[in-house]
């Protein structure tokens, strides 16, 4: 009998060292899931703000987007604007020139004719009006603004 009570002592002292080794082990592994629980935790709220990060980046580039594309339009009406503007101003230039050739033409013209047609007691009064008309048709004018 003492030795069924020893080696039934022994039996439950096993049990006990088995049984407190599983309760640590338990314990630990209890610890690491509530870790792992934890990180799972953290990991999702810091997905949940850079989803929120990127919605807000994304309306960002949208709207930069939009308003860099209104700009875009402004700038091609301006440059269209300015192109109608240079055609006309260019139209508007040979009419001049060619106006002021046919002037030029017209007074050498009538130089010409009173020259042959003029006497002596005639003042030449069309010559110094010819040289004050050719001489401001010469003159370069002021650059428009």
């Amino acid at each position: 009998m003492r030795q069924d009570l020893d080696r039934r002592v022994g039996e439950v002292e096993e049990l006990a060292r088995t049984r407190a080794e599983l309760t640590e082990r338990a314990e630990g592994l209890a610890r690491t899931v509530a870790a792992k629980n934890s990180a799972i935790e953290s990991a999702d709220d810091k997905a949940v703000k850079l989803a929120e990060r990127i919605d807000e980046i994304t309306a960002r580039f949208k709207q930069e987007r939009s308003d860099l594309e209104a700009a875009n339009r402004k700038l091609m009406e301006e440059l269209q604007s300015e192109r109608s503007e240079r055609a006309l101003a260019q139209g508007a230039l040979e009419i001049s020139r060619a106006n002021r050739a046919k002037v030029q033409k017209q007074l050498s013209a009538l130089r010409r004719k009173t020259r042959a047609g003029r006497g002596a007691e005639e003042p030449p009064q069309i010559d110094y009006a010819a040289d004050v008309i050719e001489n401001k048709a010469v003159e370069p004018n002021p650059p428009a603004e």
